[in-house]
C-alpha cells in the first residue's frame, strides 16, 4: 500500500491569473456529465500492471520536481489524486467538476494560472475527451516554466468511455505532431500484455508522453 503526505488546502493565489478570458468555469451538473467512479475502480483492477507501470513513470518525473518552491497543476484530476507523490512541490488538482479532492474547478483550455507559472502539468487521460487537443496543449504549454515538464497520458486501443465526450484516439505519431513546440518529447508504449515490442508492440493500450520546456527558448 502506498502512502503520502495527507492532503491539504493549498494556497495558490498568487499563481492564479486575472487576466480576461481566463475564467473558472463552473461546475457542470451531475446530470450533464458525471465521473463514473466505480466503473473506473473496476477497470483499475483489470489494468492493475499496466498502471502501475504509468505510476512508476509518473513517479520518475514527480521526484524530479518535488522541491520547495515548485508548482505540479493535475488537468482534469477526476477521483485520483497525485497529491501522494508530492511531500515538498505545491500540488494543485484541477477539473471542470466539482468534487471532492478538487482545488480548482476550471476549463483545461483557460488555465487559471499566469504565465511560464507552473512546472509540472500532469494530464492523464485527459486529451482525448478535449474537442480542440491543440488548444489544450497550447495552454498548458503558456503555463509552464522554461525547464518545465507536461506528463501526458492517452489511451489508444481503449473502450468508449465517458460517453458522448470520448472523442479522439492518438498515435505516436499524432503525439508527436502535437507536441511539437517542446524541446524533447519522449513517448513509451503501455501495451495490452507485457509481450516483446518486436511483434506485439501495435497493441497499446496507452502512450505515455513526456514532453519538456527547454531552459532557453528561442524567440
Amino acid at each position: 500500500m502506498e502512502s503520502g503526505p495527507s492532503e491539504q488546502p493549498v494556497e495558490i493565489t498568487s499563481e492564479i491569473s486575472s487576466a480576461p478570458g481566463r475564467k473558472h468555469s463552473q461546475a457542470l451538473s451531475p446530470s450533464d456529465y458525471k465521473l463514473r467512479t466505480r466503473i473506473q475502480r473496476i477497470v483499475g483492477i483489470f489494468l492493475y500492471f499496466q498502471h502501475r507501470r504509468i505510476r512508476r513513470l509518473l513517479r520518475s518525473v514527480a521526484e524530479e520536481f518535488d522541491r520547495s518552491g515548485r508548482i505540479a497543476v493535475e488537468v482534469g484530476a477526476g477521483s485520483t489524486s497525485k497529491h501522494k507523490y508530492f511531500s515538498s512541490a505545491l500540488y494543485v488538482s484541477s477539473d471542470f467538476v466539482e468534487r471532492e479532492g478538487i482545488n480548482l474547478v476550471e476549463d483545461a483550455s483557460h488555465l487559471a494560472f499566469h504565465d511560464r507559472s507552473v512546472d509540472l502539468v500532469i494530464c492523464e487521460n485527459v486529451i482525448e475527451h478535449i474537442y480542440d487537443p491543440q488548444g489544450l496543449l497550447k495552454e498548458i504549454r503558456r503555463v509552464l516554466r522554461r525547464g518545465g515538464c507536461l506528463f501526458l497520458v492517452t489511451p489508444f486501443l481503449f473502450p468508449l468511455h465517458d460517453v458522448p465526450y470520448d472523442f479522439f484516439r492518438y498515435t505516436e505519431h499524432s503525439l508527436k505532431r502535437l507536441l511539437h513546440e517542446y524541446s524533447a518529447v519522449s513517448i513509451q508504449k503501455v501495451l495490452w500484455l507485457p509481450l516483446p515490442q518486436r511483434l506485439f508492440g501495435r497493441f497499446v493500450l496507452y502512450y505515455v508522453c513526456v514532453a519538456r520546456v527547454d531552459q532557453i527558448e528561442l524567440t
